[in-house]
């Protein structure tokens, strides 16, 4: 179902800010202005961006919000940003409503695109064919050259401040860098979101000019062509490589793609500006004139990743695809480093562009100065065999920690972690470089551990038991944990909102309760099963929560009203299990009738049922471009198959026991698959 801002859920609101690390003092009444703040959508170095309803209009909009004290020179550049920005008038570019400043918050009340960012559609790793990279380089190219004419350089050209409006349009957001960009204290506070990856060479040296923006657009479209970005590395090795290394080719990794199209993105990205074409729009001409000529416009000949463009048996038009921990701005890891917790190296981290500025030895330096875990991973995955060297059904760990059945797992946002639930009243967090040994052990249960959820700012762990308590605790130590009370039976099942404010658990009482992260509040309780509750997940844009049930349905309602939409009918058993697809349009549903459904979750219609295992499913998870779904079960197996008409791929046949819980890794396009047994492991496979 897709909603539009008018039919936007809302939550009730709780009573204090929304939360202590993402919400000013100032903001403890949660409205500025005419907006009632909703939810956070995105958070930057100085900056969040909030839902905001209007309380006479009830009309929608974005909240860009200061969040540190502002000298008054730094306000005047935030004025100026508003002023300017707001006089840019143009179908693909966010419209500016409104700015002022309230109890010394500045704020600005943007346009509200509700379908998110193009990276959340198509997450890092995705490849579109070129017809559909042109759908959007021409948009963007048309706002981009609109501020061109006006004296205007954007200077932070990338997919994350690519917006998808509620039509579908796209809108170029994010000019405060240009408008102030000669203001560097400024930047310092406020760019950190961004990346090395899109800098222009003149950038890096402070001396932007508009074919600064070309070159960016000409990496977010060789990046969408092949998967990755040309350049790649430490913060140093990114900076050297823009400015003289030379892009690796991109029909040497795509032999299909026509030369044609690889000299016209190529020349986008020459080091030099004035060998660049003569504007960004003359690019975007050029990149279609080579597709068509190629007589490829409106191929789908590379399948990896689909768009609008493209429809197939199945699922029809998967656009979109988005990570499950998505937001606007990159998800926090393990925030301050703890006791226990090994210290992160080895891996590019955004920095701020004064930074850059500065040095090239400075830049590397602060890449990876910080305290945060977020690359981790990367460490232990170098020490691996590449994937083209190991066969599909090898696995590339095991983790042994558990005495008793594993009955729920998640891996941490940063993809270093993973916490797992066990029927020995445990959760254990572990490093999946270290798999011999866990972080720490999680002991506040009195039963079976069922289910276990991370937070999407990696700063929580959720986990539901057989005591009948849901609780929640610091993700880095396990400590300041907090019961929640109220089920009446077995939680089954536990899972967060998008903005972290809240938590769902299912329960055998046949019901699905919310409860309110901010006071523990037990805020609504759904009834609408008429057996036990087995599983439960919220979307991921936040609207919707799917329910599971022994009542053989899968009922998807509203977390604001707790009414229902729509109930999915067609298990011949009880549903185990229930996962959303990244783009939040399809869900995927395993029962004990051996089967998993596939349905369109906005006419709640079958789409096709996938029947490869022996019994009982017992667990399903989506690839984070949306590809691929992996299910397991009864029969000891994880097999893996094609969402978009269940054509199987590979399966895994490691366990020993049922299968209860699996986990795609959410980094990187999805390069493992973790699974949780009775035979008292966890495993995690290579997802080739």
């Amino acid at each position: 179902m897709e909603l539009t801002p008018t039919h936007l859920p809302l939550l009730p609101q709780p009573t204090r800010p929304l939360s202590s690390t993402s919400c000013p003092p100032e903001l403890s009444r949660q409205q500025l202005g005419n907006y009632q703040l909703i939810r956070l959508l995105a958070r930057g170095g100085c900056a969040e961006v909030y839902l905001g309803q209007h309380v006479h209009l009830n009309r929608y909009a974005a909240i860009k919000v200061v969040k540190t004290a502002l000298s008054s020179e730094k306000l005047e550049l935030f004025r100026q940003e508003a002023r300017i920005v707001a006089h840019l008038h143009h179908p693909h570019i966010i419209s500016i409503f409104d700015f002022d400043v309230e109890d010394d918050t500045p704020f600005l009340v943007m346009e509200y695109a509700c379908h998110g960012t193009l990276r959340k559609r198509h997450p890092h790793g995705t490849i579109l064919s070129p017809a559909a990279v042109l759908s959007y380089l021409k948009p963007v190219a048309e706002a981009l050259q609109y501020a061109h004419d006006r004296h205007l350089i954007h200077c932070d050209v990338k997919p994350e401040n690519m917006l998808i409006g509620q039509d579908d349009e796209i809108l170029l957001s994010d000019f405060g860098i240009a408008v102030i960009h000669d203001s560097t204290d400024w930047q310092a506070a406020r760019d950190i979101v961004g990346t090395l990856s899109y800098i222009a060479p003149e950038q890096l040296g402070g001396e932007p000019c508009q074919a600064s923006d070309q070159y960016s657009l000409g990496i977010v479209a060789y990046e969408w062509l092949c998967g990755q970005c040309p350049f790649r590395g430490s913060s140093g090795e990114i900076v050297a490589q823009h400015v003289k290394a030379t892009p690796p080719s991109l029909c040497e990794q795509i032999p299909t793609l026509p030369p044609r199209i690889e000299q016209v993105v190529l020349k986008a990205l020459a080091k030099d500006p004035e060998q660049r074409h003569l504007s960004v729009q003359a690019f975007v001409r050029e990149f279609e004139a080579a597709l068509t000529g190629s007589g490829l416009a409106g191929s789908n000949h590379l399948r990896l990743a689909n768009t609008r463009h493209e429809t197939s048996a199945g699922l029809p038009d998967i656009d979109d695809a988005a990570t499950t921990y998505a937001t606007a701005s990159a998800v926090a890891s393990l925030a301050v480093q703890r006791p226990g917790l090994p210290a992160q190296r080895g891996r590019r981290h955004p920095i701020s562009r004064r930074t850059l500025f500065k040095s090239i030895a400075g830049l590397a330096s602060a890449g990876l100065a910080s305290g945060s875990l977020l690359w981790l991973l990367h460490t232990h995955l170098s020490a691996m065999p590449p994937p083209s060297s190991i066969r599909r059904e090898m696995v590339a760990l095991v983790y042994r920690g558990h005495h008793n059945a594993v009955r729920g797992l998640m891996w941490s946002p940063n993809e270093a972690f993973v916490a797992s639930a066990s029927a020995d009243k445990t959760v254990q967090v572990w490093n999946i470089s270290q798999s011999d040994v866990y972080v720490y052990v999680y002991t506040g249960h009195t039963d079976a551990v069922n289910a276990v959820a991370w937070s999407y700012d990696g700063l929580h762990i959720a986990s539901g038991s057989s005591d009948r308590t849901v609780q929640v605790w610091d993700a880095s130590d396990g400590s300041n944990a907090v019961k929640y009370q109220g089920h009446g039976d077995t939680v089954t099942s536990v899972t967060w909102s998008l903005d972290d404010q809240y938590i769902a658990s299912a329960s055998y009482d046949k019901t699905v309760r919310l409860w309110n992260t901010v006071d523990g509040n037990n805020i609504s309780t759904y009834t609408g099963h008429s057996d036990a509750v087995l599983a439960v997940a919220w979307s991921p844009d936040g609207s919707l929560i799917a329910s599971a049930s022994a009542d053989q349905t899968v009922q998807l309602w509203n977390p604001a009203e707790g009414m229902t939409l729509l109930t999915l009918t067609g298990h011949s058993g009880a549903v185990h299990t229930v996962a959303w697809s990244p783009n939040h349009h399809y869900i995927a549903s395993g029962g004990s009738d051996s089967t998993v459904r596939v349905w369109d979750a906005t006419t709640g219609s079958l789409l096709y049922t996938y029947g490869n295992h022996s019994d009982t499913v017992l667990a399903v998870t989506w690839s984070p471009d949306g590809s691929r779904i992996a299910s397991a079960g009864a029969d000891r197996t994880v097999q893996v198959w094609g969402a978009l008409d269940g054509s199987h791929v590979t399966t895994f046949t490691g366990h020993k026991d049922a299968v209860n819980a699996l986990g795609w890794s959410p980094r990187d396009g999805g390069q493992f698959i973790a699974s949780g047994s009775s035979d008292t492991t966890v495993q995690i496979w290579y997802a080739l």
